[in-house]
């Protein structure tokens, strides 16, 4: 059930997110997550990177079936990102160079 509130929410402790789920340790604790949905994006810590779930597995804890994190992927960051342009300028450079031999012939 959602909560209306008047005013933004401002947390008292530094360091301290809104929802607990968006922020773990270490990948290990990952499956602590609760009630997480496909979609959750996490900030690990231990790894300085971002994450997306991607499933959920549902597990059983007493009589209670409940979700635990499946898989997730790690996002892209800007070095990720810069890595990919350059992989791809050099890819076209090679493209063109090959493709230029093939009609010059």
């Amino acid at each position: 059930m959602p909560i209306a509130v008047a005013q933004s929410l401002i947390p008292t402790t530094a360091q301290a997110p809104l929802d607990a789920r968006t922020v773990v340790a270490a990948l290990t604790d990952v499956s602590s997550i609760n009630n997480p949905y496909v979609g959750l994006e996490f900030y690990c810590t231990a790894t300085a990177k971002k994450y997306r779930v991607k499933t959920l597995t549902e597990t059983t804890v007493g009589t209670r079936t409940v979700y635990v994190v499946g898989t997730y992927e790690t996002l892209p960051d800007a070095s990720d990102l810069s890595t990919l342009a350059n992989a791809i300028g050099t890819f076209e450079s090679q493209a063109e160079a090959i493709i230029g031999e093939e009609v010059s012939e």
